[in-house]
């Protein structure tokens, strides 16, 4: 934070606005990550008043407003980072859980489906795979968790999906292995326990 605090001032000084929204847009990263999400807030804020079209700051504006339950907001940052930037996978896979959320599944997989084209990372292959098992599609979804972990193989949240997605296909042992090998790993964390359930049937 520091430093991202001596850029701002430098770029305050030189007065272009677009140096100082982009200073402010690295002010307000520094303090998200240190968890002063208030603060960093309203440091977005000041820079989309400067810089209101601006991709990247849209983005991260994006992001902070999802991870503080402003989910209408959120999506209203995505969308509008995308008329800049349409090719920007984060803001894709982002736009695809909050349309899971809304019961919105066929624009979750559309915005999922594009995600994995540009950026085909665990984390948007997991998301797509889904997408993809909430629509019924079991074999697309098992197609691309087993990619997430192709990916990432210790993303236990893919691994515990997958494990769903194959006792919804019937394949009971084949699931049950998924299942017990995320309660293993995961411990008694919420998804560990989740497995627990899911391996008792509840």
């Amino acid at each position: 934070a520091p430093a991202a605090a001596a850029l701002y001032h430098e770029a305050a000084a030189r007065g272009g606005r677009t140096d100082r929204a982009l200073a402010l847009n690295a002010l307000a990263t520094a303090l998200a990550q240190a968890g002063q999400v208030d603060s960093a807030a309203g440091l977005w804020d000041e820079a989309l008043r400067l810089e209101p079209k601006n991709p990247a700051i849209l983005v991260n504006a994006g992001f902070l407003a999802e991870r503080r339950g402003h989910k209408t907001l959120a999506e209203q940052h995505y969308r509008n980072a995308l008329l800049g930037a349409p090719r920007n996978a984060f803001a894709l896979a982002h736009l695809g859980t909050l349309m899971m959320e809304q019961k919105r599944l066929g624009d979750a997989v559309a915005f999922g489906r594009q995600s994995v084209a540009i950026q085909p990372n665990a984390e948007n292959l997991e998301r797509y795979g889904w997408s993809l098992f909430l629509t019924g599609d079991l074999k697309g979804a098992e197609t691309h968790l087993r990619r997430a972990l192709e990916a990432e193989p210790n993303r236990l949240e893919a691994l515990f999906r997958l494990g769903g997605v194959l006792m919804k296909q019937g394949r009971t042992a084949e699931g049950r292995q998924a299942l017990q090998q995320v309660a293993q790993r995961a411990g008694n964390t919420p998804l560990g326990q989740l497995a627990q359930r899911a391996l008792q049937g509840r």
